[in-house]
């Protein structure tokens, strides 16, 4: 029989434990609103990447009209499927990103004075403003190659058979 001075409190995580836990949970809940969002994505970046696509320019394939029609011609040429091609290396960069960021944050905030927000609120948020945009440009930097093979890979064109064979035919292809 336990008394009340017995029960342990749960012990707290440790930096690289935390680290891996949000990354892990911060990356699962993105990869599923990622995968949701996937054909809404796919269209826009087909909207936005066709005045520079060489069929759409050599008149092989004609431009969208607009939004529904994009939609309407993405799954009669290219099938269901289609609207979630670039959708695994968006998934797969969304998890390093966040968690990066988050690291790096954590890390320069660490690595600057320390203000009391009573008294010194704005060296405080100047200091937590500057950690968080180093932290983020950092991030976006490391990504950067998958938020390329992103683009490249949803503002395919082809029908049937996609232009990549994957993530890393099209960043090897590219780069």
């Amino acid at each position: 029989n336990m008394s009340h001075g017995d029960a342990k409190k749960p012990e707290k995580k440790g930096k690289v434990e935390q680290l891996l836990s949000d990354l892990l949970i911060g990356g699962s809940i993105g990869a599923i609103s990622k995968t949701i969002m996937a054909p809404v994505e796919r269209v826009k970046l087909l909207m936005q990447t066709q005045d520079s696509n060489p069929d759409v320019l050599s008149g092989k394939v004609e431009r969208y009209k607009g939004i529904g029609d994009c939609f309407k011609r993405v799954n009669a040429e290219q099938g269901m499927l289609a609207f979630w091609r670039g959708n695994l290396v968006n998934c797969l960069r969304y998890a390093p990103q966040q968690g990066s960021a988050l690291a790096f944050n954590d890390f320069l905030n660490n690595a600057f004075p320390v203000y009391n927000a009573s008294t010194d609120f704005w060296k405080g948020f100047g200091v937590k403003l500057f950690s968080g945009g180093l932290a983020g440009a950092i991030a976006n930097t490391i990504c950067y190659p998958f938020d390329f093979a992103r683009t490249r890979l949803a503002s395919d064109l082809a029908k049937g058979k996609p232009q990549f064979k994957g993530i890393a035919d099209c960043i090897m292809t590219t780069v």
